[in-house]
């Protein structure tokens, strides 16, 4: 099995669990971000499209009472000054249109027809003359395109007199492209805010991200750092170095284990250093002993040599002896004399 050290193992630990928390958080955060920055859009959008539809409704009702007494007294050019005067300073004002009940405009003011001057007696039959002539009370359609306009929108209202008697309509298209213009400068703010958002939560998140990367490395050395040392120790002793000492000092479970190794280490040593004083002095009785076997083993050869020795010599003499008393014992009986 492949060797891992445990800094090693608590580090891609605490990194794994620091990587899925930072990732959880980021998501989040810019899950959050961008559900923020999409609502302020949303709600700016509607800002917008609702001062559009406000200030559109308020311009039909408004000229829908201003017109009643004028329509009353068949009165067309101050009609027509009203309407046009209104095209007029409105630079997002496309037409206004006056009709009586018969869809007959008596006005149809645009920037090309600024005094609204209508020529002929043609009826306004189109479908959305058709909806502004139903109309009971001001609304508002949107429209894509009218008579080669761009996008708008037209407000109505119905011009009511005495007794409840509907003089006419009036009618004003509004063109939605600075709506749609503000709408989409909305929405690149939007976008950019988002933008910034994720780079400084990003930013936020690394800074973070770097900070705990750092603390999770000082945490794992300092808890590693005390085991890396007991276990150097522990090398030491079994290599049979009883003389260096346990250098861990902390207050926890390694700490405990450091003093046990330390006790042992101790008591290791006083016994291997009897043992090696016993062998010692066992070895020097040995060796005494050894002498004085070998000196006895000297002295015993050389008593057995000394005595073989006396033994060849005795046999020598015995030898002589005899010899001497047979030449004795042939010179006494040699009848010669001297």
């Amino acid at each position: 099995m492949k060797y891992r050290s445990i800094q090693r193992k608590l580090n891609v630990l605490f990194v794994s669990v620091i990587s899925c928390a930072m990732i959880s958080f980021f998501a989040l955060g810019v899950f959050l971000g961008i559900i923020t920055s999409y609502q302020h859009y949303l709600g700016e959008k509607k800002r917008i499209s609702t001062s559009l539809l406000d200030k559109g409704m308020t311009l039909a009702i408004n000229n829908s009472m201003a017109l009643r007494g004028m329509a009353e007294d068949n009165s067309y050019s101050a009609i027509r000054e009203v309407v046009a005067s209104t095209v007029k300073n409105d630079s997002n004002m496309i037409y206004g249109i006056y009709m009586d009940n018969g869809s007959q405009p008596w006005v149809f003011s645009t920037r090309e027809n600024p005094d609204g001057t209508v020529q002929g007696k043609n009826k306004l039959d189109d479908t959305v003359c058709t909806w502004a002539q139903k109309l009971t009370k001001s609304s508002y359609k949107q429209i894509n395109i009218y008579n080669n306009f761009p996008s708008l929108i037209e407000f109505a209202a119905p011009v009511i007199g005495q007794n409840n008697y509907k003089l006419g309509v009036i009618r004003y298209g509004i063109s939605t492209i600075k709506m749609k213009n503000s709408i989409l400068a909305e929405r690149t703010r939007a976008m950019q805010e988002g933008a910034m958002f994720f780079v400084a939560f990003f930013l936020t998140a690394l800074i973070f991200f770097i900070f705990a990367l750092k603390l999770v490395h000082s945490q794992t050395k300092a808890i590693t750092g005390p085991i890396e040392k007991l276990t150097k120790a522990a090398g030491a002793i079994a290599e049979g170095n009883y003389s260096t000492t346990i250098p861990v000092s902390a207050n926890d479970e390694i700490g405990t284990l450091a003093e046990n190794f330390e006790t042992m280490r101790c008591m290791v040593k006083e016994y291997t250093e009897r043992l090696e004083n016993k062998v010692a002095e066992r070895t020097n009785q040995l060796k005494a002993a050894q002498k004085e076997l070998v000196d006895k083993a000297h002295k015993a050869g050389m008593a057995d040599i000394a005595s073989g020795t006396l033994h060849n010599v005795g046999n020598i003499l015995n030898s002589i002896n005899a010899s001497v008393e047979a030449i004795s014992d042939i010179l006494l009986s040699n009848p010669m004399e001297g």
